[in-house]
């Protein structure tokens, strides 16, 4: 009798304990950053934006007579959207 009061004491325990998890999984927050960290003060949806990682291609390469280079690129994030390199059309510069 003692071993089946003690099985049901430690299932209810359980319960207890897996309910509890699951209501603190379910209050955490998606993104938490530390006031040193730039996220902390961008807008969600800047944040949201933001794959890591870029994409560089080069288009042409010219050398003038005068020994000047010049490129035309292009970049992208890893999905392959264009990213404007001052940050007019897309929010923030690349940098």
């Amino acid at each position: 009798m003692i071993t089946h009061n003690r099985k049901v004491i430690v299932f209810a325990i359980s319960v207890i304990a897996m309910a509890a998890i699951a209501v603190r999984l379910q209050s955490a927050s998606s993104a938490v950053y530390s006031p040193r960290e730039k996220a902390a003060y961008a807008q969600k949806d800047v944040v949201a934006f933001v794959r890591p990682g870029l994409t560089v291609r080069v288009l042409s390469a010219e050398i003038a007579t005068d020994g000047t280079i010049s490129t035309t690129f292009s970049i992208t994030d890893p999905r392959g959207m264009p990213l404007d390199r001052t940050g007019v059309t897309t929010p923030g510069a690349v940098s």
